[in-house]
């Protein structure tokens, strides 16, 4: 799937989705769900490292499911940003 027909699915922009590509926009929890329902596939699959076995995200999402993974990877963000 190209980035301009993921862009149409989703209702964003083309070049939103190209700065994600390239590394130069974080797109948040919001978007990378977004992002992952035009893809057809779970929001843990799409930031998955891709290996033989199970990645860290997807041992989460078993342990504590989707939601709760997803309110995770937003609290350690928030911490990020705030530094030592």
């Amino acid at each position: 799937m190209s980035q301009r027909e993921l862009a149409r699915r989703i209702g964003k922009h083309p070049s939103e989705i190209n700065e994600i590509v390239q590394g130069k926009r974080d797109p948040g929890v919001a978007l990378v769900e977004k992002i992952a329902e035009g893809l057809g596939v779970s929001p843990a699959e799409l930031v998955a490292e891709p290996e033989k076995e199970l990645s860290v995200c997807q041992l989460l999402e078993r342990e504590i499911g989707e939601v709760a993974m997803w309110e995770l990877l937003e609290w350690v963000r928030k911490i990020k940003r705030a530094g030592p």
